[in-house]
């Protein structure tokens, strides 16, 4: 099994983080794991308009903003001050939050990252993506996601089902290992979904709709007997496994398959065989993440680099 000892919760003191912070909180009992609290004190973002989220005038000190930034941090876990869990709070102060992030969890070899998918990013979201995406991208370990339907969800947390689409791929295969690890800490269920991509053709070139399932008949069967192999050479387990092969866009497929089952947790690889597409318009586990009503865990195969 895979082991979380240290977990890490970046907030930026917005409402939607306060209630991400019940499930950093949760999972760091149900691992019994140390929490990190962050935040990032971030040059040139205070908004003066906004004094739930601003810092004094750039005139005063750097010490005595980290000291607010502190004391926010500790009036955020006052609720849970009497939980055994071994907590410890930092500020940092650079000119992206994202990065400072990143940092700090590579400095303490962080084991997961439990943040928001909604908090202050504003315009910066449509220009060059939320301070969420970039954390999921460039992170040295798995992001856990919670957006702003998933935050709704009773505690403690329940994870009857477990979704994990694979490509067969090596990034999938790590993905795998710890959507197994979760399922029996929490005696899950695992839902394995392959999505057959149908190709896109120009209108002038195709008559009619293509369906790879009704093309290849056999294609679901085979699927599924490469899905089991796939699970049993690269994270054996006795949990009850679910199989489905669905042919079509993969983050619309996933994200229906998830509301169909009741899904409790995706489980997804940040990489796999999509491309220049990732480039271009973002990976699908992007794209899972921003509609997803239920966490999402993004996984990534520890020795690659960014």
């Amino acid at each position: 099994m895979i082991e979380v000892k240290r977990i890490l919760f970046p907030t930026d003191f917005s409402p939607h983080a306060t209630e991400v912070l019940k499930f950093a909180v949760h999972l760091a009992q149900k691992f019994n794991a140390e929490l990190y609290l962050f935040h990032a004190i971030v040059l040139y973002e205070d908004d003066p308009n906004n004094p739930d989220h601003r810092f004094p005038d750039l005139t005063e000190s750097a010490e005595q903003i980290k000291q607010i930034a502190s004391d926010r941090l500790d009036s955020s876990y006052a609720d849970y001050a009497g939980l055994p869990i071994k907590v410890h709070k930092e500020t940092r102060r650079g000119i992206s939050a994202y990065q400072e992030i990143i940092e700090f969890a590579k400095e303490k070899d962080i084991d997961l990252i439990v943040i928001g998918t909604h908090g202050r990013s504003g315009l910066s979201h449509l220009l060059l993506g939320s301070v969420t995406e970039k954390v999921v991208r460039y992170a040295p370990c798995p992001v856990l996601t919670i957006g702003k339907e998933a935050i709704k969800r009773p505690l403690p947390l329940e994870v009857k089902n477990i979704l994990v689409p694979v490509d067969f791929s090596t990034y999938s295969a790590e993905a795998l290992k710890y959507a197994v690890s979760v399922g029996e800490l929490y005696g899950s269920r695992l839902h394995l979904l392959y999505v057959v991509e149908e190709p896109v053709y120009p209108a002038f070139y195709s008559s009619g709709t293509f369906n790879a399932l009704q093309i290849l008949s056999d294609l679901p069967q085979r699927a599924k007997r490469a899905m089991t192999k796939f699970l049993k050479e690269n994270a054996p387990t006795e949990l009850k496994v679910v199989k489905e092969v669905r042919d079509g866009k993969p983050e619309d497929e996933i994200l229906q398959y998830a509301d169909e089952k009741k899904i409790d947790l995706i489980v997804m690889a940040t990489h796999g065989l999509s491309g220049l597409d990732r480039f271009l318009l973002g990976s699908t586990t992007e794209r899972v993440i921003r509609k997803a009503k239920c966490p999402v865990l993004s996984v990534k195969l520890k020795k690659e680099e960014d």
